[in-house]
């Protein structure tokens, strides 16, 4: 951890992970994944093209277990697997520019906000803007107000 940074509370750690959680059910069940496909998609997403090993990487899943899950999302047209004509011995995934585009062209802004906070009150929230504040702590400002100088 960097000096500059201090530890996050356990109570603002569980508020971030409700969050994120009540996120991924939201984007499985408007996209009709289970969270490990859904996972599986985020990551593509975040970081483009990516080999079976370096997605298992990522997401910490079994090597047998990617695979099969993204056998069905290629399946489901969901995403793709592509031979890159440099090395032909790699396997590239990334997801379906279709699917990516019907993603993008979603619009779900009020909906995930509704989701989100379904269970997360005002209390929560400011809990939660209060430890990340403080998990940045002073010698980041400071640090930051260095540089600008």
């Amino acid at each position: 951890m960097k000096d500059h940074l201090k530890e996050p509370s356990f109570e603002g750690m569980l508020q971030v992970f409700r969050l994120v959680m009540d996120g991924m059910k939201f984007f499985c069940k408007k996209f009709d994944l289970t969270i490990s496909e859904a996972s599986i998609i985020l990551a593509l997403c975040s970081h483009g093209e990516l080999t079976l090993k370096e997605l298992c990487e990522y997401i910490d899943f079994p090597k047998s277990t990617a695979s099969r899950l993204v056998d069905g999302l290629v399946a489901r047209k969901m995403v793709d697997r592509k031979v890159p004509p440099e090395n032909r011995r790699t396997i590239k995934i990334s997801v379906n520019k279709r699917f990516l585009k019907k993603l993008e062209d979603t619009n779900q802004g009020p909906e995930l906000n509704k989701a989100l906070t379904k269970n997360f009150s005002q209390k929560d929230g400011m809990t939660l803007i209060k430890d990340f504040s403080e998990s940045m702590g002073k010698d980041a400002r400071t640090a930051q107000m260095k540089k600008k100088k």
